[in-house]
Formats: structure tokens, C-alpha cells, sequence
């Protein structure tokens, strides 16, 4: 019974691990680009090309490893040492992506970007007080396996409805009441919408996608017609498929 305990804790550490980024320390080479962000969490910022990296446009700010985030302070009220590192850098950052493994968004981490493409990991489980306070996302998805959103992951009350930044959020059916409590603060009108999952699959509006970065971005699973309703269904009342029969 031990030697089957043993395997199964063994198998599931080695499936994380299969999932999850290399957590690999900033080194010496990378200061001013590469920034401790917890205990084995590492954010770099990086260019796609060396005009970017000369102006300072276009970058891309990754966060690897696993485990949580730190939380940081506020840099208008806050000791400056507690202010993330980045922040002074958020105008040049128009890209941000956290890998696979890293489980939760520390306060302030997302905080006052501009226009900004957003992707979370499902290892995400956690996100904390203004993760993404004013920044310009326009549409977020959370995904399935976050258990705890802060209601002021955006800003709360006047504070969000300074900025109309976000325009849609969608939600997992677990998560639909603190989604709400969120919203409900605000002026604004957000879409809600609520994603379920089937068999591993994810199911949103009719349609059903493989994995939460298909839902982003509409690569939905393209469904076999097996049926003629069906088939109309598809093609609309102006091009009707029928049967003729010789």
C-alpha cells in the first residue's frame, strides 16, 4: 500500500513538474531586466527585436517558476523598497504573460500598465488585492482553477471607475459569485461570462475549446456535422442544405 502511495505522489509531482516553468534565478548578466518576484519566482522583461530593446517599446514581461507571487506595496503610500521593480517600466510593457506553474498574482504586480495582452496559466489559484489596478486589459479570463479573487483585484468602487479599462471578464462557473461581488462595485457595465467545463474541455457561449488560451483568443473545436438541422444550422436560412432523392 506504501509502494502505491509512493508512486502516485511520485507521478503527480513529475506531471507538475512536466507543466510547470524552470525556475531559473536572475543572474548577474540580466540586472535592470530580470527581477526576483518570490521565493522561486523570476520576472523578465524582454524585447522581440534590438529597436525595441533601444526605445524601450514592446517588451514583454514574464513571470516563471512556480509557487506564489510576493505581494507588493503601493508606490504612492508605500516604503519605495516594497514597490514592484518593474513599475517604472510599465509604460514599455505591452505584453504580459505568466507561466504555467506560478500560483498566485501578488498585490500590485499588474499594476497601472497601459494597453496590455494578458495570459494566465491554469496553475493560477490565487489572485490577490489590485493584481491589475488600472491597468488596460480589455478582456481577461480567469482561469478555472483560481479559488480566490480579490474583490479589488482591479481597484474597488470610484477607484476602477476612474478607468474603463476592462471590458470583459469571463469567469469559470466555480468562481461566478466572487465574480460578481467584484463587479458589483463598479459603475461601469462589464460582460460577464460564465465558461463550464465538460470532460476536459471548456464550454462558453455555445462552443467548446480545448484550453483557456483557445478561449481567449476564439479557437474553438471546430464540431463534425453529422446531422442535415444541423448542417442549416451552420449555413443559415439563405444557403438550406436539403437531400434530393433520384
Amino acid at each position: 500500500m506504501r509502494k502505491w502511495i509512493l508512486i502516485l505522489g511520485l507521478s503527480f509531482i513529475l506531471s507538475f513538474s512536466a507543466n510547470a516553468s524552470e525556475y531559473i534565478p536572475c543572474g548577474e548578466s540580466e540586472a535592470g531586466s530580470c527581477f526576483s518576484c518570490g521565493d522561486t519566482c523570476s520576472a523578465r522583461l524582454t524585447y522581440s527585436n534590438e529597436t525595441d530593446a533601444i526605445n524601450q517599446t514592446n517588451a514583454t514581461l514574464t513571470f516563471s517558476g512556480m509557487g506564489d507571487m510576493k505581494d507588493y506595496g503601493s508606490p504612492f503610500t508605500d516604503d519605495p523598497s516594497t514597490v514592484a521593480p518593474w513599475y517604472n517600466l510599465r509604460d514599455s510593457i505591452a505584453k504580459v504573460v505568466v507561466d504555467e506553474g506560478i500560483t498566485s498574482i501578488g498585490a500590485r504586480t499588474i499594476y497601472q500598465m497601459g494597453n496590455i495582452d494578458l495570459n494566465l496559466p491554469e496553475s493560477l489559484n490565487k489572485i490577490n488585492s489590485y493584481a491589475f489596478y488600472i491597468s488596460h486589459i480589455s478582456t481577461l479570463n480567469i482561469p478555472s482553477n483560481v479559488t480566490f479573487l480579490a474583490p479589488s483585484a482591479f481597484g474597488s468602487g470610484s477607484q476602477y471607475n476612474e478607468s474603463t479599462y476592462l471590458n470583459n471578464l469571463i469567469c469559470d462557473e466555480a468562481l461566478k459569485s466572487q465574480c460578481e461581488a467584484m463587479l458589483s462595485s463598479w459603475d461601469k457595465n462589464i460582460s460577464l461570462a460564465i465558461s463550464e467545463q465538460h470532460n476536459g474541455q471548456y464550454y462558453l457561449n455555445g462552443k467548446f475549446y480545448n484550453s483557456v488560451n483557445d478561449m481567449m483568443h476564439g479557437n474553438y473545436i471546430k464540431k463534425r456535422i453529422y446531422t442535415i438541422d444541423e448542417a442549416n444550422t451552420v449555413t443559415g436560412p439563405v444557403n438550406r442544405i436539403s437531400i434530393k432523392y433520384r
